[in-house]
């Protein structure tokens, strides 16, 4: 008998050693892994913002992934406290943001985390339960940033065209973008949707200076100065479930039909590029990202066996034009259309998340007998081991079940985030 996603991964997972670039080794964790969110259903709050965060109310449960229409709950495990200090007399008559809430900065931290991007060659910036965290020795600690009432639930980056060459971060809430211009001071955009009284933010993918935000399935450019959402989805034919931007003006999109679409014009016009080999009667999940001309979308979710989870990963290398199924686990091909991936063995049992390299390569993240394997993947379809910083032990999945995977800017480095509801989190370092 099949089952689905979750109950396939909460059997490999029923119980991890973690093992945190800052946390502490050999703590047990029983690891829930049903790919469900809990939908973040906060009322907004009018106060200006302070230097340190938000104030929202608590989140209830729900079914949809990360990558989908909802969002999830604050995960545990963390350190980091506030004094919900909110003050000012901001507005949020349109979804504006959430109000002011201090707390303390420089307090240590070990997760979880939904999200991760580095700022320089050592310090990295993640999306916390409770905040924005960050290292600056290469994962091994980490420590509050900016400090939010309510879970941070997905970080981003990008390197600023400013001289100085400063990078740009975006993380969001479910209600809320923070911006940064140097990966380290944050404030908050106030978001405003038209014609949304409450946002769903699902996702922002910052492509040079213009944040793409995906917010109830739609797709939106997001005005950094005023944090008005600006619609440009209503050339797509469907809901969207996850979103890549190259730039200013060029973004993926992946369809709740499991195609691929294009804008090259700021999200005037979408172009359907490319359409999946995929069985058309499952609910899969989606994760696009792009990077230069390298595009890669890793579909997830469907049913392969009692213990796992089927998936296939694709990629382009000529921005979308061309596509090629890479990876995929063993029972895809007779299940799903027989395509025929660049890699002919299974890495390993359950998709744990990528990351791709400007080069086409890679990053491959795999859940191997309870362990975490870092797999690179090459254009032409060769594999090499990456080698995890020991002790190389599992880290619990995001709240999608897959982990946050970023590549530092020599692209030899990765780090590995991941964390759930109730359970700490936890880092690993690989050099690829």
């Amino acid at each position: 008998m099949k089952k689905s996603f979750g109950i396939a991964l909460c059997a490999v997972l029923a119980s991890l050693t973690l093992a945190g670039c800052g946390g502490q080794a050999g703590v047990q964790q029983a690891v829930s892994s049903k790919i469900s969110n809990v939908t973040d259903q906060q009322s907004a709050k009018s106060g200006a913002v302070s230097s340190r965060g938000e104030t929202k109310n608590a989140s209830a449960p729900g079914d949809a992934s990360a990558n989908g229409v909802s969002n999830r709950t604050a995960g545990g495990g963390r350190t980091a406290g506030g004094t919900n200090d909110a003050t000012g007399t901001g507005s949020a008559t349109t979804g504006g943001g959430d109000a002011a809430d201090s707390g303390t900065p420089g307090v240590p931290v070990t997760g979880p985390w939904d999200g991760v991007w580095y700022v320089s060659a050592a310090t990295a910036d993640a999306a916390g339960a409770s905040g924005i965290d960050q290292t600056t020795d290469g994962g091994k600690t980490w420590t509050e940033l900016q400090h939010t009432a309510s879970p941070v639930l997905g970080l981003t980056g990008a390197a600023s065209a400013s001289a100085r060459g400063q990078a740009v971060v975006m993380a969001w809430t479910a209600r809320d973008v923070w911006i940064s211009t140097d990966g380290e001071h944050f404030r908050s955009l106030q978001v405003a949707i038209p014609n949304v009284s409450e946002p769903d933010i699902q996702q922002v993918s910052l492509g040079g200076q213009t944040g793409w935000l995906l917010a109830g399935g739609k797709v939106y450019q997001l005005n950094a100065d005023n944090g008005r959402a600006e619609p440009v989805s209503s050339g797509l034919p469907v809901q969207v479930l996850s979103i890549a931007a190259e730039d200013d003006e060029t973004c993926y999109a992946v369809g709740a039909n499991d195609a691929i679409y294009k804008t090259t014009d700021g999200g005037q016009q979408w172009v359907q590029v490319f359409w999946p080999p995929l069985n058309g009667q499952m609910s899969w999940q989606a994760q696009v990202q792009v990077n230069g001309s390298q595009v890669a979308v890793l579909y997830y979710g469907g049913d392969a066996g009692v213990n796992q989870t089927a998936y296939i990963l694709c990629a382009s290398h000529d921005s979308g034009e061309t596509w090629q199924p890479v990876l995929a686990e063993s029972s895809f091909s007779p299940d799903y259309g027989n395509p025929v991936p660049l890699v002919r063995t299974t890495l390993d049992p359950q998709p744990g998340g990528f990351a791709l390299l400007s080069d086409g390569d890679v990053v491959w993240v795999g859940l191997s007998s309870g362990k975490v394997d870092v797999d690179v993947v090459s254009p032409a379809g060769g594999v090499r081991k990456a080698s995890v910083a020991a002790p190389a032990q599992a880290v619990p999945g995001t709240s999608d079940g897959l982990f946050s995977v970023a590549a530092a800017p020599s692209g030899k480095q990765v780090l590995i985030v991941g964390g759930r509801q109730g359970a700490q989190g936890g880092c690993l370092r690989a050099t690829v």
